[in-house]
């Protein structure tokens, strides 16, 4: 069992690297490895929080450089299309399926909404990890079914305070919402 100690020095090790690819490849393994050696975390990090999934900060570096934040999720809960504020990402599944789907921006046209085309989408079970790089980082998560409460662990370049969810209009286009990236507060 990976002690939350032992993976959050990786983590420090791997924000080291040059260059943001680099750092990502670094922090993607990190997390397999954390999934897979069964990072110990606290029992109150598998608790769901309601009608919308939970939030929850494990650790926030001191330097600024990453946060690392686990996200619960009951069946049908779903974070809608959005960004992270132009910061890289990595999330892994240590408990459930996770559903991702991608998204190209197209553009933002005169009245201020948005177009955006389906670019790939992909279920991630225990142990797969996934990345953000922006300009490519336009995506929906939920839970892709199951029995299980679905558990994510996510590492974001600094701390994601806010970002912009895309609300879809009726005509197919998204009207943009700016949002803080608030924690869950229910433990």
């Amino acid at each position: 069992m990976e002690s939350l100690e032992t993976f959050i020095s990786r983590l420090d090790e791997c924000v080291e690297q040059e260059g943001t690819s680099n750092i990502v490849r670094a922090v993607k393994c990190a997390l397999e490895d954390a999934v897979r050696n069964k990072l110990n975390l606290p029992e109150k990090f598998y608790k769901p929080c309601g009608e919308k999934y939970a939030r929850r900060l494990l650790h926030k570096d001191s330097q600024g450089r990453y946060s690392v934040v686990v996200m619960v999720w009951d069946q049908g809960q779903v974070a809608p299309l959005h960004d992270h504020d132009g910061k890289w990402c990595v999330e892994a599944v240590i408990q459930g399926k996770l559903l991702v789907r991608m998204y190209d921006l197209l553009g933002r046209d005169e009245s201020g909404l948005y177009s955006f085309k389906p670019k790939s989408e992909q279920v991630a079970e225990i142990g797969e990890a996934g990345c953000l790089i922006p300009p490519s980082e336009y995506h929906t998560m939920a839970h892709a079914g199951g029995p299980l409460t679905l558990v994510t662990l996510h590492v974001y370049a600094s701390e994601l305070e806010e970002m912009t969810i895309f609300r879809p209009e009726q005509d197919g286009r998204f009207r943009e919402e700016k949002c803080k990236a608030c924690y869950s507060d229910d433990l």
